[in-house]
């Protein structure tokens, strides 16, 4: 797609601009009747409101997975619709959120300074939870005679 394309469909975002998401994109993969051939859609997913940061746009292809049940034939996808979605990180270390780029919004340049600072969105209490698992967790994970865990739970 030629770059004048792109910039009209992200409406003049550029990587490093801090927007507010309302939506996500997501696929799933319908089952037909004959068990050979397989639907993926998009689906867009309403979330709250977040604030990220534009890393990338990506085109993800709706279509028709076709599964050959010998060796000797691939299985293949026949596209039928792509659809560009941007590509917006919401922390440091998560994953990026797709979003179309009718639920994009800027933000102005003013909280670009504020980015390292966002609110990761989980509550005291569920990390408290989160916590409280991992410690019960690890104490039953085995370790070796100097007290240094063991790849792969020892097993």
């Amino acid at each position: 797609m030629p770059a004048a394309k792109w910039r009209k469909a992200l409406k003049g975002l550029n990587i490093g601009d801090v927007v507010e998401v309302t939506a996500r994109a997501s696929f799933r993969e319908e089952r037909r009747a004959n068990n050979f051939k397989l639907d993926r859609k998009i689906r867009i997913d309403t979330i709250c409101p977040v604030m990220g940061m534009v890393v990338g746009a990506i085109y993800r292809y709706e279509g028709v997975i076709t599964v050959h049940s010998g060796w000797d034939e691939p299985t293949e996808f026949k596209s039928t619709k792509a659809h560009l979605l941007i590509k917006v990180a919401t922390s440091w270390a998560g994953k990026d959120i797709e979003v179309p780029p009718e639920h994009v919004r800027p933000m102005g340049d003013n909280w670009k300074l504020e980015l390292p600072w966002l609110p990761y969105a989980m509550s005291e209490r569920e990390k408290e939870q989160l916590a409280e698992v991992m410690k019960s967790e690890m104490k039953d994970w085995p370790r070796d005679d100097a007290g240094r865990w063991l790849k792969g739970g020892g097993l």
